[in-house]
């Protein structure tokens, strides 16, 4: 896979640009860019990694990137393997300027300050208070003109009065984006979303980063913020819960399938992530309850 800089598609007589993708899966390379990204999930699952943050995404669920933030949203299997599951998605690409150097600092516009502020930490959102918009952004992917500036300004409005904001990182995102950093740390998440339910070894991805066992966990814990064996527990969990949403598999069964090797470790490390038990987590998610 290729890396990093990323280069939004754009006319210059437009200031916001409006995405639609809905294909059988989305864009799988770890990339960056310098808009900012809102961006609507209608349909798909998958495993999200944006900046030090790691997690599943679905349906109905929607994210603020901050500029120059490096994302991925990899499609779980499914969608590469069967062409009948479609996922679907909007999204706006926008600069902080791209209204004017100080329109964002209007007194009338500082709570949608706020919320791109807030979009360098990234920030979630999902539940009623995301549906409650899916009108506005079929909308604007259909409108031109002033009418879509003025849409897109509503939207960030009404997406600035949502309380129930989570942020997924509690610190800004420091940018280091070089394009031999992004070849690198797109080769390891890539190994690793492919391989989770395998044994995975520290040798082995200090040897996909071509560098020394050592420089390789400075190398990761630098950028990420986390260890390395953090962040496959974190992907690991985030397949764990996709399976806890049906009854096909037991707890035991699952805890094996998503690469644990004992139920009393992945226990401990699932609620450590999740704050629930896989029981509770079945229990309050799973699709058959």
């Amino acid at each position: 896979m290729k890396a990093l800089s990323f280069k939004v598609p754009k006319t210059k007589d437009e200031s916001v640009r409006i995405q639609v993708d809905h294909q059988p899966y989305f864009y799988d390379s770890f990339h960056y860019h310098p808009e900012i990204q809102i961006s609507y999930v209608f349909n798909g699952t998958g495993t999200r990694i944006i900046g030090n943050s790691v997690g599943r995404f679905n349906k109905n669920e929607l994210y603020i990137i901050g500029s120059n933030i490096p994302h991925i949203f990899k499609s779980d299997r499914i969608y590469y393997e069967n062409s009948s599951e479609l996922s679907h998605a909007i999204s706006f690409y926008f600069t902080e300027n791209a209204l004017g150097e100080e329109f964002f600092n209007l007194p009338e516009a500082l709570e949608i300050n706020g919320l791109l502020s807030n979009s360098k930490k990234v920030v979630f959102i999902n539940g009623s208070d995301v549906e409650k918009l899916k009108g506005d952004f079929f909308k604007i992917a259909e409108v031109q003109g002033f009418e879509k500036l003025n849409l897109f300004l509503h939207i960030l409005y009404k997406l600035s009065k949502i309380k129930d904001q989570q942020l997924l990182s509690k610190t800004k995102y420091e940018q280091r984006n070089t394009e031999k950093y992004g070849k690198r740390i797109n080769d390891i998440f890539d190994f690793v979303i492919n391989n989770y339910e395998k044994s995975i070894s520290l040798d082995k991805a200090a040897e996909i980063a071509n560098l020394s066992t050592t420089a390789f966990c400075r190398f990761f814990k630098e950028r990420t913020r986390k260890s390395f064996t953090e962040f496959v527990n974190e992907v690991r969990i985030g397949e764990a819960c996709k399976l806890l949403m049906n009854n096909d598999f037991n707890i035991s069964q699952i805890c094996y399938e998503v690469g644990f090797n004992n139920i009393s470790n992945f226990n401990r490390k699932f609620k450590e992530i999740t704050k629930l038990t896989p029981k509770e987590y079945r229990l309050t998610f799973s699709r058959d309850s």
